[in-house]
């Protein structure tokens, strides 16, 4: 009986999972087993997950799915062997096909259906919203019990009344946006793009590529990072534009401070005043901004909140909620995981001892 892997995405946009999904096809000969993609919004039997690691909502994402035990594919623009599986947005149909091949061991049986059913269903998968994860919620809510299980028959016979449930489509983009949005939301920035920001100078962001040009310095960007951007500030630019610039920067400079002038001494939304932060490699301190050395110095020795930190380094907590937000958006700090007290499955228990040693070693630091 022939057997098939079947994915699921986290913060990857529709366009993208289209991408994938043709590139599966191209490696369709070259594999052993199917490939079906789902949409994220129906739980069930995804065997393999793959995420966009490049923004904020991605790696938190990322951490989570990691946490419950789940097998991962981080997407990214730039790997650096910093997850066990990486696929860069530039690869070929060779390459994702020697990645799928190592989780073969995840297929199952199945009965295929005719290619037109097939192709419909797929296509309707890689169009779906992919912002929530699948089946990562509170494990108790995996729990079988009668009242569920009736519940749960119920609705599939509602559902098979009423016929397929349409596929709702992404909403429409937000006019505007403050700078970090345009740099990592889903509705952000996709393509090369330019705004004037003074004295003749403009800004020039290249999100394919991952670079931006302008000043040499951040601080004369912090005044564009703290107020609304409309979109029809942006002027599309193209793909060569950016060879044809004064200098190329690394587009994590430019997240840096966006995400440090963004919300004005608060925790970004994503997060709350109990949310613990880790810093796991050493990260790039500007000159501009002094006191991040101590406070990247206080947080290598281990997970804190914004308040534990504040205490160690003896700055203000709005101080040092603008530089978590500012190193999260340029991709140093992490947000810790955090685990429900139950775990399903041995991988979720395994990471769950491991990040309580760790959350205990930061807070007697």
């Amino acid at each position: 009986m022939p057997t098939r892997l079947i994915i699921g995405a986290a913060s990857v946009e529709p366009a993208e999972i289209e991408r994938l999904r043709t590139l599966a096809e191209q490696c369709a000969s070259r594999l052993p087993f199917a490939v079906e993609w789902r949409p994220t919004g129906v739980p069930g039997d995804i065997d393999l997950l793959l995420i966009d690691v490049d923004s904020i909502y991605g790696h938190v994402d990322w951490l989570r799915a990691h946490a419950e035990g789940r097998a991962l594919i981080a997407l990214t623009s730039k790997p650096d062997g910093a997850h066990d599986h990486e696929l860069s947005r530039s690869a070929d149909a060779s390459e994702l096909t020697a990645l799928l091949l190592q989780f073969e061991e995840l297929t199952s049986d199945y009965s295929p259906v005719p290619a037109a059913d097939a192709k419909a269903a797929a296509r309707s998968a890689a169009l779906a919203p992919t912002r929530e994860l699948p089946v990562l919620g509170d494990p108790a809510a995996a729990t079988t019990s009668p009242e569920r299980n009736s519940t749960a028959e119920a609705a599939a016979a509602q559902t098979a009344d009423s016929g397929p449930a349409p596929v709702e489509p992404p909403p429409e983009p937000r006019s505007a946006l403050l700078l970090i949005g345009w740099l990592t939301a889903v509705d952000g920035l996709h393509a090369p793009a330019s705004i004037p920001i003074g004295d003749g100078h403009r800004l020039l962001v290249d999100p394919k590529r991952g670079l931006y040009s302008g000043p040499e310095a951040l601080k004369p960007l912090e005044d564009i990072s703290t107020r609304s951007i409309s979109r029809s500030e942006w002027r599309p630019e193209s793909d060569s534009a950016m060879d044809q610039a004064a200098s190329a920067q690394p587009l994590a400079r430019l997240r840096l401070i966006a995400g440090l002038k963004a919300h004005e001494g608060c925790l970004a939304p994503d997060f709350d005043a109990e949310t613990l932060f880790q810093l796991p490699r050493w990260p790039q301190i500007e000159r501009e901004f002094p006191r991040h050395l101590r406070l990247a110095t206080a947080l290598m020795k281990g997970p804190a909140t914004v308040s534990e930190l504040a205490s160690q380094v003896g700055l203000p907590e709005s101080e040092v909620a603008d530089f978590i937000n500012g190193f999260v958006a340029a991709g140093f700090v992490e947000p810790v995981a955090s685990l429900p007290s139950e775990t399903v499955g041995a991988p979720a228990a395994s990471s769950g001892r491991l990040l309580g040693r760790i959350r205990s070693l930061g807070r007697k630091s």
